[in-house]
């Protein structure tokens, strides 16, 4: 299911963009062209291979359950790519495409065909680096940006991709202690190792700098509504 984000849990993201300073009017429109925009964008990356590191993860047999949706952050709930385990974790500023750019995404977004088609690639691919850039006016460029807890493992460059990895870490799924402990070792051997090789694929494919970061459910913040979000975000 499509699902479009809501203003409600626009504000548990950590955007620099103030939707309070819409009028009324624009904002469900901005959070529907926000919410189309991150949608292509996970499906872009997804298609660079994104989907051959999340099948490497499922397919292994070291039980990465995934985290349920009531449980997950703003952006692994909307990543609406039907990934379990990987997702984009940048904002997405919209605001700073073009009239002409804007006005592509309003035209999809009103067929409700929110598929990735080859017209898609290329504005995805020719709109990202200014769409999920950081831009702090008081600080010069280059700068590292804080993408979680004031952990060095949460920093990455103000213009890098930033992808989120999370899985239900501490779920034993009925091991016991020790079989959970080993079964912990070989997860973590496998998801750092496939995630230091995402991070150079993609680079090499997209010449920016790439942060692959793994979250837990100590380093992220919930969606405040989740009951309400089925019903919000179904297409009509």
């Amino acid at each position: 299911m499509y699902k479009m984000i809501t203003k409600e849990n626009f504000t548990t993201s950590v955007s620099e963009f103030d939707i309070n300073k819409l009028p009324d009017t624009e904002v469900q429109n901005y959070l529907n062209l926000s919410t189309l925009y991150r949608s292509l964008l996970n499906e872009y990356i997804k298609q660079l291979g994104l989907e051959n590191y999340e099948n490497e993860i499922k397919n292994s047999e070291l039980n990465f359950i995934p985290v349920n949706p009531s449980d997950q952050d703003f952006y692994q709930y909307y990543n609406n790519s039907n990934l379990d385990y990987y997702y984009v974790r940048n904002n997405i500023y919209i605001e700073r495409l073009t009239e002409s750019e804007k006005e592509y995404l309003q035209q999809k977004l009103n067929t409700h065909d929110y598929s990735l088609n080859k017209q898609d690639i290329d504005f995805v691919s020719q709109t990202l680096n200014k769409v999920i850039k950081e831009v702090h006016y008081n600080t010069s460029e280059p700068f590292e940006v804080n993408f979680g807890p004031l952990s060095t493992s949460f920093f990455a460059p103000n213009n890098a991709l930033v992808i989120g990895f999370r899985y239900d870490m501490f779920n034993d799924n009925g091991m016991d202690d020790d079989t959970f402990v080993d079964n912990y070792e070989k997860q973590r051997e496998l998801r750092l190792n496939l995630n230091d090789q995402l991070e150079i694929q993609l680079q090499n494919r997209l010449q920016i700098p790439i942060k692959v970061i793994e979250y837990d459910e100590n380093s992220i913040k919930k969606n405040k509504s989740y009951d309400l979000l089925e019903m919000k975000g179904k297409v009509k």
